[in-house]
């Protein structure tokens, strides 16, 4: 199972070391066993001083997140892009040229996600997710 994204899994690796001494009387740590796991985040519980002391941030990025990059005026469909131009690559190239010219980078996920034929932008307001 692959680790994925957005914190939906944690890679727990178990690492075993024992000191030991050189030859030249130097401490030394070496391996003598290890183990990993893949664990679902959301199996346990989060830390409350962790979740508290971030917490302002997460509200920052959850607003950044849910505010729009723009307005479709109508639908826009991935999937004839291999065998025509179609509208939402435009769009997609405008975003990617709006961040490079210094503005924040609104659009990734839009972006990688019109890249899939089965992407389509319901008309209306283009969240930044």
């Amino acid at each position: 199972m692959r680790a994925g994204l957005l914190g939906m899994r944690v890679a727990l690796m178990d690492l075993i070391v024992q000191a030991t001494w050189t030859k030249r009387g130097e401490l030394k740590w070496v391996l003598v066993g290890s183990g990993s796991q893949v664990l679902n985040s959301n199996t346990v519980d989060p830390d409350a001083k962790v979740a508290a002391a971030v917490q302002d941030q997460h509200d920052t990025v959850v607003d950044y997140v849910n505010s729009p990059v723009g307005t479709s005026t109508e639908e826009m469909s991935a999937a004839r892009a291999v065998v025509e131009d179609v509208p939402i690559i435009d769009f997609v190239n405008y975003v990617q040229a709006d961040a490079v010219q210094g503005r924040a980078d609104r659009c990734r996920r839009v972006a990688a996600g019109a890249l899939d034929r089965g992407a389509v932008q319901p008309a209306g307001v283009v969240p930044v997710a």
